[in-house]
């Protein structure tokens, strides 16, 4: 059995170029997520904390208002089981 190339198939689909979109300059980002285990009083004081601040490796981090109401709602939740 010998191979067709597209231009040689009987079909209705018409074979098109491939076409890309002009590459434009544009900054590249990559998340990345660490997930720990924490004892309840842990948590806890995290969740009183008016800031939490840390280092990963040689990377220092601050969390910010929005992820000090995460953790305080986090922990809210899991008091009331």
């Amino acid at each position: 059995m010998a191979l067709a190339n597209v231009a040689e198939l009987s079909s209705p689909i018409r074979p098109r170029p491939i076409t890309t979109a002009p590459r434009t300059p544009r900054p590249v980002s990559v998340a990345e997520t660490v997930t720990v285990g924490l004892p309840p009083d842990t948590l806890a004081r995290l969740a009183a904390a008016s800031e939490v601040t840390g280092t990963l490796g040689s990377t220092a981090f601050r969390f910010t208002p929005e992820q000090l109401l995460a953790v305080r709602a986090l922990a809210q939740r899991l008091e009331g089981r």
